[in-house]
């Protein structure tokens, strides 16, 4: 018969090779009975815990405790059984007995860090993890522990460190993978994220965990049938992991398959009902279908469960605003910026900019009032999807297809046209309104302007009248090119460029950051004082509307003193619509503007020979060209049309190249 101590050392053997059913046939109930030794006891506990059976593991560890009170392994087990029934106090105690038991035994030290861990108490976890690392630098276990921490702390290359480190000890463990994965997601390196999730994957083909990884990759990369098949993936292997639910969600919310959308987000809460993502999720969904009291009732949700969450107090914000709510909006915007971690960065900055204008909406109703027509206004003469086509000179093009350089949009300041901006202001009868009148004083006050990107609708990207106004080169008309881009990638760029510079999670409801909308045309016909070409049906409305507010800012204007209203903050809210007013004289242009308030974008401004110029620059162009046309007086057409299909080409985009003969003169 084997001795006691044959049996542990054959027990410690089988346990580190991980054949547990061995340790348990090894080790009978009968004969440890008999032989009454607490470290044969710990073993077999040892073996209990690695099949998942809680309850014999932890009648095991009882019996050994009850031989020694001392066993140092028997308390450290102990220790682990109340770390799953979340019982954190008694957890730090069976730990801190088993280190008073033997100080140099590291798994109470990596107990310890768990606890912490959970109750993020992150100073405390890293701690012990490196006193542990101190005692057993080879167990790669408490190097991936460490990286999740650091993960959880941001400290990014610290955590990639640590996982290194845990693969370079066991290239087998799966959970360095798996956090390298979702280090890159937020890194914003989806190619290195989706080749860890992948190598999580190899090691273990039913791990949920990682396809939700891959979902998630693929989703940042918008590569959204990758990212449906993955989460779905997840879902066969585990069809009660609800994050991968609120995936498909995600997916569906993106593809504006919204009733596929809403199923998922319901079903990922059916699972976790603590799980506020798929609330903000809902609320998304609700809001673009304007449903606006389903969305903030799902906003609502989610805030109930994490108060500290920023992303619903903006969307609900942006919802709120959408029912003239502005107090609500205005609180909410203020809880987003208390929230965010980055104050600086473009929603916080935005949310700032729309705090002040609701700030004036709620001081006067009148204010509030004229806010509303822009609103709807800007409604009317909304563009939501389409091509448009951008004349410029081929010096600009040049720097933008084949230099790279971004699209600028120019402060309505620097616009060609001086005339610029003036037909709204004659026709509300305010374009030589002051801030004061005196002897001595009669100025108009600096005022904000938008920025804009001017364009004409696609059908014109060969026009005659066009290559002579803009498609110039050096003041030579018609020696310049036009190029015809996708507006719907364009805003998605924009947007895109935007979050992937942010630091965290950000907003998917932007409100009106990003728009195109049609220019209107005054004419001298009193029934129908506003044209739009391409929009008329919308036309009457838009004449109710002008005629509304040009009431309404006579209202205002009359009460300036009697009321302290502002003249600057009347001017800078019609600046808002300003830019999409020209004479009836320009309306062949068919002109379509892109118009951003600019809050929370880089402003450059260029002195290059006392020409002053301020402009924000947005994104590279070449992925959304759809059409480049050459003027009709280019020199050496042939040759810029080849410069530029073969720079495209290199980057596998093969856009319409055309080269214009019509007869310019």
């Amino acid at each position: 018969m084997s001795t006691n101590k044959e049996l542990l050392e054959k027990a410690q053997a089988l346990n580190n090779e991980k054949k547990y059913s061995e340790v348990i046939e090894l080790l009978p109930d009968n004969l440890l009975e008999k032989l009454n030794d607490a470290d044969l006891y710990v073993e077999k506990a040892h073996a209990h815990h690695g099949l998942y059976e809680n309850d014999f593991c932890e009648n095991a560890v009882d019996k050994a405790l009850v031989i020694n009170p001392n066993q140092a392994k028997a308390n450290h087990y102990k220790g682990n059984i109340y770390v799953d029934l979340k019982k954190y106090d008694e957890a730090i105690r069976y730990y801190n007995k088993a280190i008073e038991s033997n100080p140099k035994y590291a798994n109470p030290y990596n107990g310890l860090g768990d606890v912490y861990s959970d109750l993020k108490e992150y100073d405390k976890t890293i701690e012990n993890y490196n006193r542990a690392i101190e005692l057993d630098p080879k167990n790669a276990y408490t190097y991936t522990e460490l990286g999740n921490v650091y993960k959880s702390l941001q400290q990014y290359d610290k955590a990639i460190e640590n996982y290194n480190r845990a693969i370079e000890l066991n290239s087998k463990g799966k959970y360095s993978y798996q956090g390298l994965g979702v280090v890159y997601i937020n890194l914003k390196d989806y190619e290195k994220a989706i080749k860890y999730f992948n190598k999580a994957i190899e090691l273990d083909h039913k791990d949920a965990y990682a396809y939700n990884g891959l979902g998630n990759a693929y989703y940042c990369k918008k590569e959204f049938n990758k990212a449906n098949e993955s989460y779905k993936e997840a879902i066969e292997i585990d069809p009660n992991f609800a994050y991968p639910y609120n995936g498909l969600g995600n997916v569906y919310n993106n593809l504006k398959e919204y009733d596929k959308a809403i199923e998922n987000y319901n079903r990922a809460i059916e699972l976790n009902p603590g799980h506020k993502h798929p609330f903000n999720g809902l609320g998304i969904v609700y809001n673009k279908l304007k449903k606006y009291d389903k969305a903030i009732e799902n906003f609502n949700k989610a805030i109930k469960l994490d108060s500290k969450y920023a992303l619903p107090y903006y969307n609900r914000a942006i919802t709120y605003r959408f029912r003239n709510e502005y107090q609500n909006a205005l609180n909410d915007f203020e809880k987003y910026i208390e929230y965010t971690e980055d104050k600086s960065d473009y929603f916080a900055l935005q949310a700032q900019s729309k705090i002040e204008e609701l700030n004036k909406s709620i001081t006067s109703a009148d204010y509030g009032i004229i806010e509303q027509l822009v609103k709807g206004i800007k409604d009317i003469l909304l563009i939501k999807n389409g091509s448009v086509t951008h004349y410029t000179s081929l010096t600009a093009a040049k720097a933008m297809i084949l230099d790279d350089s971004k699209f600028r949009l120019s402060e309505c300041a620097f616009l060609n046209d001086s005339s610029e901006g003036r037909e709204l202001f004659k026709f509300l009868g305010i374009s030589e309104a002051p801030t004061r009148r005196s002897e001595e004083n009669c100025a108009m006050p600096f005022t904000r302007k938008p920025f804009i990107g001017s364009f004409v609708s696609d059908i014109k990207h060969d026009d005659l009248t066009l290559w002579r106004m803009y498609g110039k080169e050096s003041k030579e008309e018609a020696k310049g090119c036009s190029i015809t881009l996708d507006s719907k990638k364009l805003q998605e760029s924009l947007m895109d460029t935007i979050k992937s510079g942010s630091k965290k999670d950000t907003p998917d409801m932007v409100g009106d950051d990003f728009n195109f909308y049609r220019m209107v045309y005054r004419t001298q016909n009193k029934e129908n004082l506003f044209v739009v070409p391409g929009a008329k049906d919308e036309e009457k409305e838009l004449n109710i509307c002008m005629n509304q507010l040009a009431e309404k800012v006579k209202d205002y204007i009359a009460n300036v003193k009697k009321k302290s209203y502002s003249i600057k903050d009347l001017l800078e809210l019609l600046n808002s619509i300003a830019y999409l007013f020209k004479s009836v004289e320009y309306q062949y242009e068919h002109e379509i503007r892109m118009v951003v308030n600019g809050a929370g974008l880089e402003k450059k401004i260029n002195s290059d020979n006392n020409q002053l110029r301020v402009y924000i620059e947005t994104v590279p162009i070449n992925p959304i060209i759809q059409k480049i046309t050459l003027g009709p007086k280019v020199e050496r057409a042939e040759e810029w049309a080849a410069a530029f299909y073969y720079e495209l080409d290199k980057q596998r985009l093969h856009p319409e190249i055309y080269i214009s003969h019509l007869p310019f003169k």
